[in-house]
């Protein structure tokens, strides 16, 4: 009879450390997913910064028009979706305006916006 009972009670904490493995794995999956989920978006957000960033030092050039809006109406309605309504506002008050600063790096005020979303935590 004791082998029995023994039998019986290891069945069942068998099966209590199965479940509480699996939570666990379960868990662990959930987090990594969340964590390839940010990073993926930051990858994304990146990509149109330097898109956008390269628009912007192209307009320094005197043969090459402003920033027009029928150019910024695009992207401020993809950045509306990959950062929010605050960089979609920044992107269209590039409207008629041209870069002012080194041909190689945007000045402060075009970079500050994106600064929230870019930076690594």
């Amino acid at each position: 009879m004791e082998k029995a009972s023994f039998i019986t009670s290891l069945q069942a904490w068998s099966t209590l450390a199965l479940t509480i493995a699996g939570l666990l794995f379960a868990g662990l999956q959930c987090w990594l997913a969340f964590k390839r989920r940010k990073d993926d978006l930051f990858d994304r957000r990146y990509a149109f910064y330097l898109k956008i960033r390269a628009a912007w030092l192209s307009t320094q050039d005197e043969s090459q028009a402003s920033a027009d809006i029928e150019d910024l109406i695009p992207l401020a309605e993809e950045a509306g979706f990959i950062f929010g309504p605050d960089i979609s506002k920044h992107i269209m008050s590039l409207e008629n305006a041209r870069h002012d600063g080194s041909q190689f790096f945007p000045n402060d005020d075009f970079i500050k916006p994106f600064e929230k979303y870019l930076r690594l935590k």
